[in-house]
């Protein structure tokens, strides 16, 4: 998103529980833990409508975060402030529908601090 001052696709996230998620992307994949391609049906997520730097972009998402555990991504993303802020005055078990908007997480991952701090940026090329 930083990269093309657009988002890669048209679904919203909201602050969940467990950190932020697409209700619509939650509903095609739920229950699987290994996403795979063709996975996402008819979501507006279209792999092959996408150029090259943004195919690129994603891989490099993919390489960097990929690994991680469900329970690790979780709390990387309860430290990130799109997500805090948009659990504010919850308990940390409230259910929420707060949407995060894209302009909360290009804001955030903008920020020279989370460029140098954050596994996404670790070699510092800016890849969103």
């Amino acid at each position: 998103m930083i990269n093309f001052k657009k988002p890669l696709f048209e679904e919203h996230f909201e602050a969940w529980v467990n950190g932020p998620v697409s209700p619509e992307l939650y509903r095609c994949h739920r229950g699987s833990y290994m996403i795979e391609d063709g996975h996402f049906g008819a979501t507006s997520v279209k792999f092959c409508e996408l150029d090259q730097s943004e195919h690129e972009s994603i891989q490099v998402v993919l390489d960097r975060l990929g690994e991680m555990s469900g329970a690790s991504l979780s709390e990387l993303t309860h430290k990130e402030e799109p997500w805090c802020k948009h659990r504010k005055g919850l308990t940390s078990r409230e259910r929420s529908t707060e949407r995060i908007t894209p302009e909360d997480i290009s804001d955030y991952y903008s920020l020279p601090e989370v460029q140098m701090e954050h596994p996404l940026f670790m070699s510092h090329e800016k890849i969103l």
